[in-house]
């Protein structure tokens, strides 16, 4: 048999699954749910009854239809678009600008850039260096918002 698995999982599908035949005009099958979601219904079964958890494709998947909340349950964290976006563009950032991310992020959350580094130690900007690209970036967003 499959995992265990918490218990709000079924509770969730269960409870959405009523939510969603109450919103259509006629009784609709556990079948068409899961076509709905866009899933096998044998799937979509083992979920209702306990017997497995959705992966974290299938989360993605079920987010679109029923809301953010199943990779709270599943216990995946939930996709953030920005990150997303950083992630998508990361190979045209040349290593200056990786470093400069690097030192942002480390600053932001309060941890020793060095440490996190591979080579042991903090990235090679210099201070005025970093104050001219954070003073040219302040421009360009107070340019981007005056012509909004």
């Amino acid at each position: 048999m499959g995992e265990s698995v918490d218990q709000e999982i079924p509770k969730f599908f269960n409870k959405r699954f009523l939510e969603w035949q109450m919103g259509v005009e006629e009784r609709k099958t556990q079948t068409e749910f899961a076509e709905y979601l866009g899933v096998a219904s044998g799937t979509l079964g083992h979920w209702m009854n306990g017997i497995r958890k959705p992966d974290y494709n299938n989360a993605k998947l079920i987010s679109k239809k029923l809301g953010p909340e199943i990779f709270d349950i599943c216990g995946f964290l939930r996709p953030d678009p920005q990150l997303r976006r950083v992630v998508s563009l990361w190979h045209k950032i040349g290593e200056r600008g990786k470093g400069i991310i690097l030192r942002t992020v480390m600053e932001a959350t309060n941890q020793n850039v060095a440490e996190q580094t591979n080579q042991g130690s903090e990235p090679s900007i210099p201070d005025e260096e970093l104050a001219s690209i954070e003073q040219r970036t302040a421009r360009k967003d107070s340019t981007d918002s005056l012509s909004e």
